[in-house]
């Protein structure tokens, strides 16, 4: 598994966005993007490609780009939506970390077989009680670094928009019923097997590019919060708990 990012080129050019000193929707070559951060084409491309991604280019031509800047958040975050609730959200990381795409993660976040990802596992919590076992997914361009920082107590999605210039503007949304798997179990503390609620989430850019898939299964104990956190979900349970 091969990383090639030139990490520091990216890091300008987001806060040169975040300073507002490129200006917004004009159309640049990648020459001009590479002589104005003095930097050889073939890396300037690369950010380029990572900056089409977040939804803070698009692409117009083969080497053409129109500058967007930082876009509105068109996603609400789940940890803030709890908050809004009067509900305490926390979460437990369990793992993170850089792993090859396997052929469906892959598939889901349009890169190659074997790219690099990060593998984001963690517990989400309200009010202590374990609500969802969750793996997201996430090209490792989007968010280098993404090992070094703690959101047990914060919103995963605000760090990915105030550290990686990441804002998720759409989502689709795949509901389903599930067995509990082994590890659902001694995460969630439910017998193996149980029917547990799916979520499968994928997050967009302002550019309709996949930045963040997550996978969860959710608590039944929890269920009483779902049609909040997921009103399209409140169909599905609905049905589910009086068959």
């Amino acid at each position: 598994m091969k990383i090639d990012l030139p990490l520091k080129l990216q890091r300008r050019f987001e806060a040169a966005l975040r300073s507002s000193t490129l200006e917004r929707d004009v159309v640049w070559p990648l020459s001009k993007f590479s002589e104005r951060f003095e930097a050889p084409e073939a890396e300037m491309r690369r950010v380029l490609a990572s900056a089409h991604r977040k939804g803070l280019v698009e692409r117009v031509a083969a080497d053409r780009f129109r500058i967007l800047g930082i876009a509105k958040r068109g996603v609400k975050s789940v940890h803030a939506h709890t908050q809004k609730q009067a509900l305490q959200p926390s979460s437990q990381v369990r793992e993170v970390s850089i792993e090859p795409a396997s052929q469906e993660v892959a598939e889901q976040l349009a890169v190659h077989v074997g790219a690099p990802v990060y593998r984001f596992a963690r517990t989400r919590c309200i009010e202590d009680l374990p609500l969802a076992n969750q793996v997201n997914y996430l090209p490792f361009a989007v968010c280098p670094g993404l090992e070094d920082h703690d959101v047990s107590q914060s919103s995963f999605q605000e760090l990915l928009e105030e550290e990686y210039a990441v804002v998720l503007t759409d989502a689709v949304e795949r509901l389903a019923m599930v067995p509990a798997t082994a590890q659902d179990a001694s995460v969630l503390g439910v017998p193996p097997d149980t029917p547990l609620l799916e979520i499968a989430r994928l997050a967009l850019s302002a550019t309709a590019r996949p930045v963040v898939w997550a996978i969860l299964h959710v608590n039944p104990q929890g269920y009483q919060y779902v049609a909040e956190l997921w009103p399209t979900a409140a169909e599905l349970l609905a049905r589910k708990t009086s068959s």
